[in-house]
């Protein structure tokens, strides 16, 4: 148990007038009882050893920490635990290999075996830490897959929680840490940056010793420090360890390497990609992004940083809030390019609004561990380092720090030993062989404090600490020949990695030694992936002292992938110390649905006279396993903005990776939406043949009608398939057009917002209101930001200056209210677009508001009593036009801006502060003004699209055309080049072609303000079909087609039963019916959506498609 004290030693009395200073305390801890609050449930048979990285951690943090006065306790290196969405589990393998490697014991376990919410997985994880111990657990998968814990008594969603196991206070017993990820390929990412950065880092340059802090201008906070002051004395301590240069990233200009202050985004990139190994942060944050510099998710998914991967401390507020999208630590964590992964190797941060000083008292406490300030304190995982800096902090700030501790987040491996210099080479002694019987190995070498593991076939064998240049290694007695690996690691250093042959004392001695696969008469890619029969090679090593000769070797295997043929060979001669091949010896067949990566066991025997030897090696099959892997939109057939848009056709380009290692062959992809607003036109593309780890990318075009609902989510269905029957799935969903208006009411009062809105509803735009700060700003036209007056103001963030500046070059249009945000605050990237110069802080001295002569807001006046101090004075620059004027004083209070790319309205009084006047001069009219401004519109912009009844015909078969336009078109303008006739201004005009060939199609629309043209090259194609005949077309007639209503179908020509039946685009069934022919049919279409519709027609054997299009 541990209670943090907080001690005052002076003590003034203000009557006497005397101070008392008490220079020495004497502290006594005794029995009174037996406790029924906060009892250690677990049993002590797997606890009487501390791990190092705990002994440590209590030893600085405890004053009466004594092992001699409880027991002598024995270091060791701790377990881990890993809890994984099951689907990851195959991907996490490598890096459960490599752990066991260097000496941390491993287990993994698939969540739904637990229980997929938190209270089963802290249950599961108690059980395991009372029965096993554990020292590392790690959590593999998104919030979705493995949740958070999100209730108790926490200060918000916490991860470290499960490893509070000791009661019920906010000392960890156990490092948390989480590899999150929706998707196989985002796990893989976290599996290799991991095991390069511990196994094979990149040495080509010394970025191990460089790092850069960012930090605020604001303050102070712990120790009294302005945020960049701490920042600065964070650089001094890492420089007086083993980093050669620190940059410095401040808010303001603050000299030394901070020149010339005020960081940008870039700049933060381009000291990540020049390979720096620690970043360390102080100052405001959102769930996507640092406030200073403004360095988002957008700028980690842009880094080059192949092979130097940096680790990160964050003091900032929901820097970690995984649990809604994609936030900046996951960012880092899956972030990757074409050379694989970058982003950061280990990241912490926080889900909650951090506080100001508790958090850098932690930041402070975790960096001197990192360079040894702390005596008797050293750590070297991210684990350790982090959240021992937590325990400082739990013990400065009590209740304030634990509810920090609760919330920061360690988003990547906490085992992972970190790097802060150049690593230099262990230099290692040992025997290169160990003989049967021994059961210990010696290691000589490498440095104090390394750490040395033997391995046998993925397995631990035993485990030392190199001290005074030696260890020894116990392991259980070696019995049968074999190949160890022997690894020692140690800080700043590249691992030791070698075999260690296990070796009979004398005579001859046959194991395996390889095998090589001959697929020739396959895929001829030297690997056994399903469905193959191939040959094989196994090579038989004689580890012994002497030749063998006419050794004969047997295969056996009960897997149930594969069969066995030939399996048998006899080998002449295998000579001591060698090992002999026999090309083609064996036959082995892999059914075609082995698992991918799928280890098989074949036994052998191998007799020569008196002679046997038997043992088992892996065959490893190889698999497909078809992911989707997201969607992108083109639309350069309508407006090419990049989004899909009412009315308009557009292409998804949908990507599909094998992640499988053997190659799919014939792979196509199928697209479907029930979507009623949905038409898609090329629903199935085939991508070909996809290798292992392969990607492809196909083009599905899709339209959405023109009565799409602005910001509509469409959702659609993928089926993957291949040859050999391999099948997936998955679904995804777009945003179609963009909601006119998004009102962000950060004002603390909500005073403008909601007028705002009701506003916006009395004139018909549609509008979203939201009282923080949104994931995505890119689905609304406009935005309205009310930031309110002081005190209750709200102040925009760099960061979030910077989503409204790209927003703006993305063509938006924004409207920002706030008392001081003009001229008071700090300006954000923002600020500069609206062209309004700040003049004065002012004052409380808002009165009548007049608009200005010759501008949108002339003849408008209006009284002020809304929130009215310190309302910043302001000035247009260049372009802008002034609208609205105070009375007395005289100042400019609201200015707009057409930047012709983008617009922008400025106003430093609250909109809801308007009195309504007479006339003109109410509050409606003041909106629709700046509505209008804006262009802003429930509709879809004009927008000219059509489809076709048919787009392949016979010469002189008729094709109906109909307008799919969106806007308020009025008129229509068709061009059929060879068509007849050539030319028409009807809305769904009918058009035959007399000549074979292939056609253009020009549509051009107008609302009498506008035109919007598109032209379809190459849409029509008629074929030559004088002499085919077409007996079912010319039976069957179907009319008016399109309809808004009913579809007559004429089958007088035909005879006997008739089946009708009636498709939506998706393949669902709308309506069916029987009839006996010679009649004529009416099809009701009235209570479906508009759309394309199949009508299938069976009769006397026969089958015929007609496309119905519906209109409404």
């Amino acid at each position: 148990r541990g209670q943090a004290l907080v001690i005052n030693p002076f003590v003034y009395n203000p009557v006497t007038r005397i101070l008392r200073v008490y220079y020495q305390m004497e502290l006594e801890v005794y029995a009174n009882g037996i406790s029924t609050i906060n009892v250690r449930s677990h049993s002590s048979a797997s606890h009487e050893t501390i791990d190092a990285e705990f002994s440590k951690a209590y030893a600085r943090h405890f004053l009466n920490y004594n092992h001699s006065s409880r027991y002598t306790p024995l270091e060791e290196q701790g377990k881990m635990l890993i809890i994984s969405h099951g689907p990851f589990m195959e991907t996490m393998e490598d890096f459960v290999a490599w752990k066991k490697t260097i000496g941390i014991p491993v287990e993994m376990v698939d969540v739904s075996t637990i229980g997929t919410n938190s209270t089963a997985i802290k249950a599961f994880v108690a059980d395991y830490y009372a029965t096993n111990g554990l020292t590392f657990l790690l959590l593999v998968g998104d919030h979705a897959q493995v949740p958070t814990i999100t209730s108790g008594n926490l200060g918000g969603p916490s991860d470290p929680a499960y490893g509070y196991l000791e009661g019920n206070d906010h000392y960890a017993e156990v490092f948390v840490g989480r590899f999150s990820a929706e998707n196989v390929a985002q796990v893989e990412t976290q599996v290799v940056r991991s095991i390069e950065y511990e196994k094979y880092p990149d040495i080509t340059n010394d970025w191990f010793s460089k790092g850069f802090g960012i930090a605020s201008s604001e303050g102070t906070g712990d120790d009294g420090e302005y945020d960049w002051e701490h920042m600065r004395n964070i650089r001094t301590d890492l420089m007086d360890f083993t980093y050669t240069a620190v940059g410095e990233l401040y808010d303001g200009s603050r000299g030394g390497e901070d020149q010339p202050g005020n960081p940008t985004s870039s700049m933060v990139s381009t000291e990540v990609n020049a390979g720096r190994s620690i970043i360390n942060y102080t100052g405001h944050g959102s769930q996507t992004s640092w406030g200073t510099t403004g360095f988002s998710n957008s700028g980690i998914n842009g880094l080059t940083n192949n092979h130097m991967w940096p680790f990160i401390i964050s003091v900032a507020c929901v820097n970690g809030d995984f649990l809604n999208g994609t936030c900046f630590a996951e960012a880092w964590l899956r972030a990757k390019n074409d050379n694989g992964p970058t982003g950061a190797v280990a990241t912490f941060m926080s889900t909650i609004n951090q506080s100001w000083n508790p958090p850098m008292r932690g930041q402070d406490e975790m960096v001197d561990i990192l360079c040894e300030l702390k005596e008797g304190n050293i750590k070297r995982t991210f684990g350790g380092i982090a959240v021992n800096g937590c325990l400082g902090m739990n013990d400065a700030y009590g209740s304030a720090g634990a509810d920090m501790t609760d919330t920061w987040l360690i988003f990547g491996d906490p085992s992972l030993m970190v790097r802060t210099a150049a690593p230099s080479n262990l230099v290692v002694n040992h025997s290169p062989v160990a003989f049967i019987g021994s059961d210990v190995f010696e290691v000589n070498g490498g440095v104090d404090g390394a750490f040395a593991c033997l391995t046998l076939n993925g397995e631990i064998l035993g485990t030392a600490t190199i001290n005074n240049g030696s260890a020894i290694i116990s392991i259980p007695t070696l019995t049968d020949i074999g190949n160890m690996q022997l690894a020692v690691t140690a800080f700043n250093h590249m691992p030791y990695l070698t075999d260690i042959d296990i070796m009979p004392l004398e005579g001859p001695y046959v194991v395996y030694g390889n095998q090589t696969i001959n697929d020739a008469a396959c895929n001829n890619n030297g690997q056994l992936d399903y469905g193959e029969s191939v040959l094989m090679a196994i090579g038989l090593k004689n580890v012994g002292t002497e030749d063998i000769s006419n050794v004969m070797v047997t295969l056996s295997s009960t897997d149930p992938y594969l069969t066995l043929g030939d399996t048998s060979e006899m080998y002449p001669l295998i000579e001591a110390g060698q090992t002999t091949e026999i090309a083609d010896a064996f036959s082995i067949s892999v059914s075609s649905d082995v698992p991918d990566k799928y280890r098989a066991m074949v036994s052998y025997t191998a007799v020569s006279d008196d002679h046997t030897w038997s043992g088992n090696f892996e065959l490893m099959a190889h698999s497909v396993s078809l992911l989707y892997s997201g969607v992108s939109i083109s639309d350069e057939e309508g407006n090419n903005n990049g989004k899909a848009d009412a009315g308009e056709t557009f292409k998804l380009h949908l990507s599909i990776i094998n992640a499988g290692t053997a190659p799919a062959y014939n792979v196509t992809g199928i697209i479907s939406s029930e979507d009623p607003f949905i038409y898609i036109n090329v629903d199935s593309i085939n991508y070909g043949s996809l290798d292992g780890y392969e990607m492809q990318t196909a083009e599905f075009t899709v339209t959405a009608l023109p009565t799409t609902p602005p910001g509509h989510q469409a959702n659609f269905s993928f089926e993957m398939f291949s040859d050999s029957g391999f099948f997936a799935t998955s679904n995804f969903s777009i945003v179609v057009g963009q909601i006119p208006v998004l009102i962000i009411d950060l004002d603390k009062n909500h005073n403008s917002g909601p007028v705002i809105k009701q506003s916006l509803t009395n004139l018909d735009i549609s509008s979203n209101y939201i009282t923080s700060w949104p994931l995505v700003l890119g689905s609304y036209q406009s935005i309205f930001v009310c930031l309110g007056v002081y005190p209750n103001n709200a102040v925009l963030t760099n960061s979030q200056g910077q989503a409204l500046a790209n927003f703006l070059n993305n063509g938006g249009k924004l409207y920002m209210e706030g008392g001081d945000t003009w001229v008071f605050n700090t300006p954000t990237p923002v600020h500069p677009m609206f062209n309004i110069e700040g003049l004065d802080d002012g004052s409380n001295d808002l009165q009548v508001l007049s608009g200005i002569d010759s501008t949108m807001t002339s003849g408008l006046s209006f009284s002020y009593n809304g929130d009215n101090r310190y309302i910043d004075r302001l000035a247009p620059i260049g372009n802008a036009v002034s609208l609205f004027r105070n009375s007395m004083p005289e100042y400019i209070s609201t200015i707009a801006f057409d930047g012709d790319v983008y617009k922008t309205i400025g106003s430093s009084f609250e909109f809801s502060g308007l009195k309504n006047g007479e006339g003109r001069s109410v509050k409606d009219s003041l909106m629709a003004i700046y509505v209008n401004f804006f262009d802003l519109c429930n509709h879809a912009p004009l927008l000219a699209n059509f489809v076709a009844s048919e787009i392949r015909v016979c010469e002189n078969e008729e094709i109906t055309f109909t307008d799919f336009s969106a806007g308020a078109v009025i008129s229509w303008q068709w061009s059929f080049p060879g068509g007849t006739p050539d030319t028409s201004n009807e809305q769904n005009p009918v058009v035959s072609y007399r000549i074979p060939g292939t056609y253009d199609v020009t549509l051009t629309v107008s609302d009498d303000q506008q035109q919007s043209t598109t032209v379809k090259s190459g849409y029509i194609t008629v074929d030559y079909c004088m002499n085919t005949e077409f007996k079912s077309r010319e039976n069957i007639n179907v009319y008016p087609n399109p309809s808004n209503n009913s579809f007559t179908t004429d089958i007088q020509g035909l005879t006997g039963k008739v089946s009708l039946t009636v498709y939506d685009y998706t393949g669902k069934l709308c309506q069916s019916k029987e009839v006996n022919a010679p009649t004529i049919v009416s099809l009701d279409m009235s209570s479906y959506n508009q759309g394309i519709y199949i009508l299938k027609i069976q009769n006397n054997g026969e089958i015929q498609t007609i496309k119905l299009i519906l209109t409404k």
